[in-house]
């Protein structure tokens, strides 16, 4: 019945329909189809749709992650030392729009590089997001990328490096542009989100400070209202997210 209308059906209208298929056994964004095998799948984690992924088992959510529409994940296993690269999501962060490439071709003499994959001539790295990140739409990762925690990565944007902890970055390549806090502000964010065997010191924020954002604004704010502030401690109770402070 596939391959019928795959024959018939305009290549646009079969990609959605195919899509529709291959996803119709969620009952909501929390729940997938035993046929799909994830890496990982944390508690809360939330897809939405459409997504492209060649590799599922490639891809590691941890608890309380969220990829929006339009994901495309290229990772392969025809590469040197057939290993995977893996892309890792860790908690409180999410990414909307985005590409993911978990390898790099390798050049090799003699060999014409549309031959380059077949060979396994390729090179697999890790693309890892750490805790609480905001990738925004249109972003590219690349392998070997590591954005750390607190980050964010502005649309449109090309992570090919490691990107530090609470910097916001922009640009292709992305540069670093602000800090997403003042040094004050992530001690308390961090005081309010993390068990304190996870937080960072003060030691290692001020040389961050010092090393990345000496000079650079910040874009954050520390205001709620009393309804908002109820309304987050609502949430995290729905997610079961630790209060802290």
């Amino acid at each position: 019945m596939k391959r019928l209308l795959k024959k018939i059906l305009p290549n646009f209208l079969w990609r959605w329909i195919n899509t529709f298929l291959y996803f119709k056994d969620f009952i909501n964004h929390n729940t997938y189809p035993n046929s799909i095998k994830f890496g990982h799948f944390g508690e809360n984690a939330d897809i939405r749709l459409p997504l492209k992924i060649r590799e599922m088992s490639s891809v590691y959510l941890h608890d309380n992650t969220r990829l929006n529409s339009a994901l495309e994940l290229e990772s392969t296993n025809r590469v040197l030392g057939g290993k995977t690269g893996k892309f890792i999501l860790k908690k409180y962060s999410a990414c909307r729009s985005i590409t993911v490439i978990t390898f790099n071709h390798k050049p090799v003499v003699g060999v014409p590089y549309i031959l380059t994959p077949d060979l396994g001539l390729d090179e697999a790295n890790d693309i890892i997001v750490e805790e609480d990140v905001w990738i925004g739409i249109n972003v590219t990762l690349i392998a070997g990328a590591h954005i750390g925690r607190g980050a964010i990565v502005g649309a449109c944007s090309l992570v090919n490096k490691s990107i530090p902890p609470y910097a916001v970055v922009a640009g292709f390549p992305a540069k670093i542009v602000a800090s997403k806090f003042s040094l004050e502000e992530i001690i308390e964010h961090e005081r309010i989100l993390y068990p304190p065997e996870e937080r960072f010191t003060k030691e290692f924020l001020e040389k961050l400070f010092e090393t990345h954002f000496r000079e650079k604004k910040s874009i954050g704010t520390s205001g709620l209202t009393k309804e908002q502030s109820e309304r987050l401690d609502q949430l995290k109770k729905e997610r079961n997210i630790p209060i802290y402070d």
